[in-house]
């Protein structure tokens, strides 16, 4: 065989570790319950979003809004599984086997050890850095749109919007008197 010299397609000890049946039961009823809120949220928060946004002013922005700070949320969850990963990583990393002792498994694995258990270590800990460092870039993008779509400030009964440029080139600021 022209790759039996690779130490990534060496035969693998069969030792298998088991996998944990609560862990088992445990993913499923999240995955169920994740599957049901959507499903939920698609059902019914869609025609009453689409509802509210064509029938009620300044929705849009609301909804946006709305939508960034899920998007930033969302970012923080994947903060914290790109810091698992790395764990699980550096674990590997520092025992020399995968999976670590300690750790439950969905299903049953084969148990890798030395140099190859280290090189999917450390490619735990490279993916979990990029995923933490997308989802840094992602809050961050959020948190920037959030500060754009925020509604104006207002100080003493007036609306300041954003400085404009005047006719003559420099910039001026507007200031909105509210009606009677």
């Amino acid at each position: 065989m022209a790759l039996s010299g690779f130490t990534i397609f060496c035969d693998m000890p069969e030792d298998v570790v088991r996998a944990d049946p609560g862990s088992r039961r445990r993913a499923l009823a999240i995955l169920l319950f994740f599957t049901a809120l959507g499903a939920a949220a698609i059902q019914w928060g869609l025609p009453w979003l689409t509802h509210v946004r064509s029938t009620t002013p300044g929705a849009r922005r609301a909804i946006c809004i709305s939508f960034i700070g899920v998007l930033v949320l969302f970012g923080g969850s994947v903060i914290a599984v790109g810091r698992r990963i790395r764990r699980l990583g550096r674990a590997t990393m520092e025992h020399q086997e995968i999976p670590p002792p300690g750790l439950r498994l969905l299903r049953d694995v084969r148990r890798v050890t030395g140099a190859r258990a280290a090189l999917i270590g450390r490619g735990y800990i490279l993916i979990g850095t990029v995923l933490m460092a997308c989802a840094i870039g992602l809050i961050g993008l959020g948190t920037y749109a959030l500060v754009l779509l925020w509604p104006r400030q207002i100080h003493n009964g007036r609306q300041i919007q954003r400085p404009t440029r005047g006719t003559a080139g420099r910039e001026t600021l507007r200031i909105r008197f509210p009606g009677p």
